[in-house]
């Protein structure tokens, strides 16, 4: 389920990018998609920190 998200969100993103953004912001907007990002419960155990 995370993953169809992930693919949806990327695809909404690269779309604009495309289409409007890019031009409206004088930035690649596609260099923010982030490969290894994930949705869920993995990305925040990832992502902990573990100092104190």
């Amino acid at each position: 389920m995370h993953r169809q998200y992930r693919e949806h969100d990327v695809s909404f993103h690269l779309r604009n990018a495309a289409a409007w953004a890019d031009r409206a912001t004088g930035h690649a907007l596609a260099s923010q998609v982030d490969p290894g990002f994930r949705h869920g419960p993995e990305a925040f155990q990832s992502t902990r920190c573990t100092t104190r």
